[in-house]
């Protein structure tokens, strides 16, 4: 995926994604403070304010990082929208269940539970109900988009140019490449508690984050613009030798002729 809503930049994108999804947590606050007004909550309706302020936090620490374009927030903000979705499909349908129940023992035509859901109101009720759930799965589909480009933009620009792939099977001509890990054990993101956490990250569906694909010609063709200050640009042979001699930047060419017979070596010395 390229693009949000095909005008739309991922990073945009995921932005106005996660702006609703703290807007939607916030009414966990205003569930709470319905307690003291007397209001009497179910269990589960507790439950669910509870886990909307926690939900609420760390998404509001994790947002920040969007710009900064850390790889381990943006990749945990993405997984934790996952688990998000699966968790609010799960009060949707606990929600559901008890509310059909409600409508069937408060209506005696409706003696069964199947009889009840197709009710006209109802079927339209459950047919929004999966449109937006339709909508909240490409949502998931543009976070992770946005966080994998986060990702592979990371490793372009912290590893040399020799050791960008690696054969997932050293032993096996025949198995695919990856680009390296960027919490490997052996990097500076792979230190600590978030490098662990990174490689647990990465491990589910990891040929989703380091596979290679045509995609990864745009950054090999960029050369060094990722790279840090201070880096070599990473150099392509013949081919950059010739870029530079035709637009006048390489070395000059030694002189064809020493009319005065001079060694090159102690030429102009006195």
């Amino acid at each position: 995926m390229k693009r949000f809503l095909y005008f739309l930049s991922l990073r945009t994108g995921t932005e106005l994604i996660i702006l609703t999804l703290l807007l939607n947590k916030i009414s966990g606050f205003y569930g709470l403070l319905a307690i003291l007004t007397g209001l009497h909550l179910s269990s589960l309706q507790l439950s669910m304010y509870v886990y909307s302020l926690f939900a609420l936090a760390l998404a509001g620490y994790l947002t920040p990082h969007l710009r900064r374009q850390s790889p381990i927030h943006v990749l945990g903000l993405a997984w934790f929208y996952v688990i998000d979705t699966v968790v609010n499909a799960v009060y949707t349908a606990a929600f559901a269940i008890n509310w059909f129940l409600v409508i069937g023992q408060h209506h005696p035509t409706a003696v069964r539970f199947g009889h009840t859901i197709l009710e006209p109101e109802n079927v339209t009720s459950i047919s929004i109900i999966l449109m937006l759930w339709g909508l909240r799965i490409y949502f998931i589909l543009v976070i992770m988009s946005y966080a994998r480009s986060v990702l592979r933009q990371h490793v372009y620009s912290t590893s040399s140019s020799t050791g960008l792939y690696r054969r997932e099977n050293p032993s096996d001509p025949d198995s695919g490449t990856s680009i390296e890990n960027p919490f490997a054990t052996n990097r500076e993101d792979g230190k600590g508690w978030e490098g662990r956490l990174g490689r647990a990250m990465i491990a589910l569906v990891r040929s989703y984050w380091l596979g290679v694909d045509e995609d990864d010609g745009w950054a090999r063709g960029m050369g060094g613009k990722f790279r840090r200050s201070g880096e070599a640009p990473v150099t392509f042979g013949p081919m950059e030798r010739e870029r530079r001699r035709r637009s006048g930047t390489g070395p000059l060419p030694p002189p064809t002729s020493n009319p005065a017979g001079i060694p090159w070596a102690t030429q102009g010395t006195k």
